[in-house]
């Protein structure tokens, strides 16, 4: 947004730092007031898109290890318990359908399963971004509804972490399997940002 800012540059023990003005085009007609809004909500998307990208990635080093879990018991010949089995099992769905919401699954074309979680945020993000002009109705509207859908998705990905990974860790352990890495819990609460009103 146009306004007043200080540059910081620190090397070592220097610091250094210089004012600079950021000034809109003066071919645009946007008040500041609008830009701030699509700042606001941009920034949201991002950190947004951020969790999602983290959720993915923990919950796709889960599926590997999972993986890995099966074939050595499968390479050492020995029979998993079948509570153990099941637990996995589930769990395995449990992740499949976690992942399912947050992005295509593999090997699906792009326009079959219609857009996941990731891919609708990073459209809204794209078309905020894209003016400069404040977000119209219609994006606020589309935007409430994703953070819903992050907030009960992210909710779920987090309960996946929390009690069911050490579930199956608490089984693994006891017929002496190597247990599961459990990803950090997600966080995604919106930060206080001033300046912004």
């Amino acid at each position: 947004s146009p306004g007043t800012y200080t540059v910081r540059l620190t090397v070592d023990e220097e610091v250094l730092e210089q004012p600079v003005e950021v000034r809109l085009d003066p071919t645009l007609e946007a008040s500041n007031r609008a830009l701030r809004a699509q700042y606001r909500m941009a920034s949201r998307l991002r950190d947004l898109t951020s969790v999602a990208n983290d959720a993915m990635r923990g919950l796709d080093v889960v599926k590997a290890e999972l993986a890995a879990r099966k074939a050595s018991v499968e390479k050492l010949r020995r029979d998993m318990p079948e509570a153990v089995a099941g637990a996995g099992e589930e769990l395995q769905q449990g992740l499949v359908e976690l992942l399912e919401v947050l992005t295509r699954p593999e090997g699906k074309t792009f326009w079959s399963p219609g857009p996941r979680l990731a891919d609708q945020l990073g459209s809204l993000f794209g078309a905020v971004n894209r003016a400069y002009a404040a977000p119209t109705a219609a994006h606020q509207a589309f935007f409430d509804e994703l953070e819903t859908e992050c907030d009960e998705t992210f909710g779920a990905i987090n309960t996946f972490f929390g009690e069911a990974l050490p579930a199956l860790n608490a089984q693994l352990t006891e017929h002496g399997l190597p247990t599961l890495s459990v990803p950090d819990a997600l966080e995604w609460a919106e930060p206080e940002r001033e300046g912004w009103n």
